[in-house]
């Protein structure tokens, strides 16, 4: 509940009653290390995408901080949480991944990033178009085709998304 109060703060605004059971699964998931295959099934523009967007920004600031006050739980985050985000071709995931970005770079987020606290920022790997980091705390977000034809085995992951998997 605390991190779902924490996402509140950090995106602007609280997701819908029906999103939040996802949300909650998804941030259950990760800090419990369950590798669970998690799956939503939902009509168009019940906000999917808001609400993945919104857990994964919320999981890339708030989980390297965790780390530190319970390592004993949570030291697989110290480094910052890797996200990989997929789709078959690229335009279907850059609504995602933009999605997320936005979400770390709105007026809130800067807000929140700003505090003493957190003391964290985003900065974009130069040259490379598809991967964002958290200055700080080192969690990035990486987009990435999952075309058949996609060189993707040198990859590593804490939480993969795949978007339009059907």
């Amino acid at each position: 509940e605390k991190i779902m109060g924490f996402m509140k703060v950090l995106v602007g605004h609280e997701l819908h009653a029906y999103q939040q059971p996802l949300a909650r699964r998804l941030i259950e998931s990760v800090i419990i290390n369950d590798g669970e295959e998690i799956t939503a099934l939902a009509s168009r523009q019940s906000g999917k995408s808001e609400t993945i967007a919104n857990t994964v920004a919320t999981l890339m600031v708030i989980l390297p901080r965790l780390a530190r006050m319970y390592p004993e739980l949570m030291g697989k985050f110290g480094d910052g949480i890797m996200v990989g985000m997929f789709a078959p071709v690229q335009s279907q995931v850059e609504t995602l991944y933009s999605r997320t970005v936005s979400r770390l770079t709105s007026e809130s987020a800067l807000d929140v990033l700003g505090d003493p606290e957190i003391d964290d920022m985003v900065s974009k790997t130069p040259g490379v178009v598809r991967n964002i980091r958290l200055k700080n705390s080192g969690s990035s977000l990486m987009m990435m085709t999952a075309n058949p034809r996609a060189k993707i085995e040198s990859k590593s992951f804490h939480l993969i998304i795949i978007d339009e998997c059907q």
